[in-house]
């Protein structure tokens, strides 16, 4: 594996960002159709029990404050309220938020603003928050001004699951923002999603982060040393029972996207992804600013249970 990452122009394409590479078995044998909710169209491939759905809102990120806010709002309650047309759940969203570090007129950044409209539209749909309620998810910067979702549901739920050593992120005070961000550190698949994805659970973005705070500021060998024990302790979680190493709770993971914000970054993260995950050969590099300007890195991936 080499330190290049794809440029802008690979991930952030003429049709909008690229999911995984993992999903490429989705698209086989897969049906297509488009939803209009509203101002909202959704493209959706289909192969039973999984979809995929993409929205995109051009030139979201041009609107300010409370306008962004709205948008971020209407466009999740459609999501929503297609899914459950569809009697489907909602199990993963990839977020492409932008200009997610910029500072708006109302003292909140990008991503500030798009928690407060994604909770909004989860409350108003789903009423109290609970864990139970929600969903694995990645929020990184777009490449240009269009908001742009990715959606996998199921017609089965998935299993939420939390990571001991962080903050539920819908408990996290307002230090980070009036509304929190809502999603779940990973969660466990059905036999049927497992059997269509050989794959046994997904994992969120997950970043050097203990209980809500952020971990070795402007340190990189100690941010993925704190991200390595995250990954860690959520491989256990989900398996329900503690490897009787650390490495053999890591040797779980099958598939790793990395979002590097900087390219200063790039060589000393592809080395630490050799030695601590030698099993994957080609995790996927990404270029993409994040939810906090003190993150040098967050990684995403799924996880397969060995029998």
């Amino acid at each position: 594996m080499t330190a290049t990452l794809p440029t802008a122009s690979l991930l952030f394409g003429e049709s909008g960002p690229t999911p995984p590479g993992w999903l490429d078995l989705l698209a086989s044998q897969s049906s297509s159709h488009e939803i209009q909710m509203g101002d909202f169209r959704l493209q959706i491939e289909s192969r039973e029990p999984l979809s995929l759905m993409r929205v995109c809102v051009p030139d979201a990120g041009l609107l300010d404050g409370d306008d962004y806010r709205d948008v971020v709002r209407a466009c999740y309650l459609s999501v929503c309220s297609v899914i459950a047309e569809e009697n489907s759940h909602a199990i993963r969203f990839w977020n492409y938020v932008p200009g997610i570090s910029r500072i708006h007129s109302t003292g909140l950044s990008g991503y500030e603003i798009f928690n407060g409209g994604r909770f909004e539209a989860f409350k108003q749909f789903y009423g109290e928050l609970t864990s139970e309620k929600t969903t694995v998810a990645t929020a990184v910067g777009a490449a240009d001004e269009h908001l742009t979702l990715h959606i996998l549901s199921s017609s089965e739920p998935a299993q939420p699951i939390a990571n001991p050593r962080q903050t539920a992120p819908h408990h996290y005070s307002e230090r980070y923002g009036p509304l929190p961000p809502v999603f779940a550190r990973a969660c466990g698949l059905s036999p049927a999603q497992r059997n269509l994805l050989e794959r046994s659970a997904l994992v969120s973005g997950t970043a050097s982060i203990v209980g809500e705070e952020t971990r070795h500021t402007g340190n990189l060998a100690r941010q993925l040393g704190e991200i390595r024990l995250n990954l860690a302790s959520l491989s256990d979680a989900l398996a329900d029972k503690q490897a009787s190493t650390e490495q053999e709770a890591l040797e779980r993971y099958s598939d790793l996207r990395v979002y590097i914000p900087d390219e200063k970054d790039d060589a000393g993260i592809s080395s630490w992804l050799r030695d601590v995950f030698p099993h994957i050969s080609c995790p996927e590099l990404v270029r993409a600013d994040l939810c906090r300007s003190d993150l040098q890195v967050e990684i995403e991936g799924t996880i397969t249970f060995i029998a």
